[in-house]
């Protein structure tokens, strides 16, 4: 069964610069409250989910309707689109929502990140927001 059911955790979640495209998409909130097993890593300004290791990363489920209007434009953004080198591949993956698994969408990292920084407590925008204070 497929499921309508996006996964976010990075630029796209509500408190996210880009969130504003999620909602052109027609996305509704399902879950401001969701987890998954696996690693973040800042990549550049942007962070890039890997499946494996036995951390939480934190984020947000959300229900598109559309899915072809919706997956067609997040998979161009998020770089899913290209057949040569994609930075990013779509799956489906369990997310923890209150005390239960959901099947749920998600944008996985597919290149290198041996030069990229682990976000040790695997949300994005508070990892974003403690470096913004080191600088004030």
């Amino acid at each position: 069964m497929k499921t309508n059911l996006l996964f976010v955790y990075g630029s796209l979640l509500s408190r996210g610069v880009n969130h504003h495209l999620l909602l052109e998409q027609g996305a509704i909130p399902y879950s401001l409250n969701a987890s998954i097993k696996g690693e973040i890593y800042l990549i550049e300004w942007y962070p890039g989910l890997v499946l494996h290791g036995n951390k939480t990363v934190i984020g947000e489920v959300y229900q598109l309707n559309d899915l072809e209007k919706a997956f067609s434009y997040l998979d161009e953004y998020e770089g899913a689109d290209d057949s040569k080198n994609p930075e990013y591949e779509r799956v489906i993956v369990p997310v923890k929502v209150d005390d239960r698994l959901v099947e749920c969408w998600t944008y996985i990292y597919l290149h290198p990140i041996d030069k990229s920084s682990l976000i040790p407590n695997g949300d994005f925008i508070s990892h974003l927001n403690s470096k913004k204070s080191n600088f004030d």
